[in-house]
């Protein structure tokens, strides 16, 4: 087909036509206007498509093709992935990624499905080369993958390794083999703090592995206020064992995932440092989103600072600490006076009087500090 037949095919559909122009060494279709554009390179009996949908730049789209130059030309593509790196300067995303003919999301139910092939950029730390093609398209990816200007954003493959039932908030069926991709960010900050959920981000009895685009894998529990379990580095044949402050969890693997070279040495130094005392807490509402936190284990100071919110008559919060002991502070009405009062109580006993906030403080700091229900209660 000459020039024109593939302008004709290419526009069907398109809201806007294609013109030849050159980018670079190559000789393209150049499609602008709506949302964005797209640059089309004939291989053949097939055509390779590149699209920003924000921040297009003529100097990336040159660098994309010239990265996959030769190998969009191969039969054996298949349904996965194929990365090169590209380097272009003020330019976040470092990799070139080829999707085959019959797998580019941009031709998905058009005429060009069979033979339209798309080259997307990304970073080395969202993909691994040889990826599936449809696992490709995760979180963010799936919308952004045509913003040329978002920030970077890690991939982790999340599995469960327990046997209890799947956890809504993880996503992650422990009867489902292939891993639930996550954002290491994401997935990272979950462990550490608590979300608008009913439970703890990281409930207990949950193992996960924890896997980024290299192959370095976390497999991890939560005991309490802490973070146990084991980081293989890929190619070593040692395990490392690491025994972390819950908080400390985006410090010491976050790095990682973002590209780094692990460091034994600032992992060790992570580990080793003390943490602030923590409490696990239970609001009346745990399903509420209303800034007041949520089920999960939080630090001393947070948890003091949630008795100074704003309650009403009928609302508590449950503390429990690592032995399992626990008290209650409630908003009640004080029968005589007909204010809403704090009061102190303990969960299973009838037990209970009316305190002040540094009364209250009090008690939580035993607790804390000291693993018991302060004397009195």
């Amino acid at each position: 087909m000459d020039t024109n037949d593939w302008i004709a095919l290419i526009s069907q559909g398109r809201a806007f036509p294609c013109v030849p122009a050159r980018i670079g060494r190559h000789d393209v279709l150049l499609e602008e206007g709506g949302r964005g554009t797209t640059v089309y390179r004939v291989r053949g009996d097939r055509v390779l498509a590149i699209r920003a949908n924000r921040a297009y730049r003529e100097d990336v789209a040159a660098a994309l093709l010239d990265a996959v130059d030769g190998l969009a030309d191969r039969d054996d593509l298949g349904a996965i992935v194929r990365l090169r790196p590209i380097d272009v300067p003020g330019f976040a995303l470092d990799r070139a990624a080829l999707f085959g003919a019959g797998h580019a999301p941009f031709f998905r139910g058009r005429p060009l499905e069979d033979r339209g092939m798309e080259v997307v950029p990304v970073h080395r730390t969202e993909a691994a080369d040889g990826t599936d093609a449809h696992r490709f398209l995760w979180g963010t990816l799936t919308k952004s993958r045509c913003y040329w200007d978002r920030e970077p954003e890690a991939r982790a493959d999340v599995r469960r390794l327990d046997d209890g039932a799947a956890d809504l908030f993880f996503r992650v069926n422990p009867k489902r083999p292939r891993p639930t991709v996550f954002s290491a960010p994401d997935i990272l900050a979950r462990i550490a703090w608590a979300k608008a959920w009913a439970r703890p981000v990281m409930p207990d009895g949950v193992r996960l592995s924890i896997e980024d685009v290299r192959r370095h894998e976390l497999r991890v529990h939560r005991v309490y206020d802490r973070l146990r379990g084991t980081l293989h580095v890929p190619g070593e044949e040692r395990i490392v064992e690491f025994d972390l402050p819950l908080r400390s969890v985006e410090e010491a693997f976050g790095p990682l995932f973002a590209g780094a070279d692990f460091d034994p040495d600032a992992f060790a130094a992570v580990a080793a440092r003390p943490a602030e005392e923590m409490l696990e807490m239970v609001p009346s509402n745990p399903y509420t989103d209303d800034g007041r936190g949520n089920h999960g284990i939080y630090t001393l100071s947070e948890c003091l600072a949630r008795l100074r919110h704003e309650y009403e008559d009928g609302d508590h919060l449950t503390y429990i600490g690592r032995s399992r002991g626990s008290i209650r502070i409630a908003w009640r009405a004080d029968g005589g006076s007909g204010e809403t009062r704090l009061r102190l109580e303990v969960p299973g006993s009838d037990g209970g009087r009316f305190v002040s906030l540094d009364e209250a403080d009090e008690a939580l700091t035993v607790l804390a500090l000291e693993d018991r229900v302060a004397d009195g209660l």
